[in-house]
């Protein structure tokens, strides 16, 4: 699997008080759900394999999730 490592650090450039996943929506959205229902899931480790995903936020805390590529080469 190829990472781009610059795709979770350009919405941060534009929007500083955004927090980026770099994980699969799919994993991300179970896990919003999972927390949601009290179900305490564990955390989840972000795609290059180093850097734990930061909690979740509660309900309506998620404005948008985006799932693809910022950058197309």
């Amino acid at each position: 699997m190829v990472i781009n490592r610059d795709a979770d650090t350009e919405p941060r450039l534009n929007h500083p008080n955004t927090t980026v996943y770099c994980q699969d929506t799919n994993l991300l959205l179970k896990h919003a759900i999972d927390h949601h229902e009290r179900r305490k899931p564990p955390f989840l480790l972000s795609n290059d394999g180093k850097t734990w995903c930061e909690k979740m936020p509660d309900k309506d805390g998620v404005d948008f999730i985006y799932g693809g590529t910022f950058f197309l080469y």
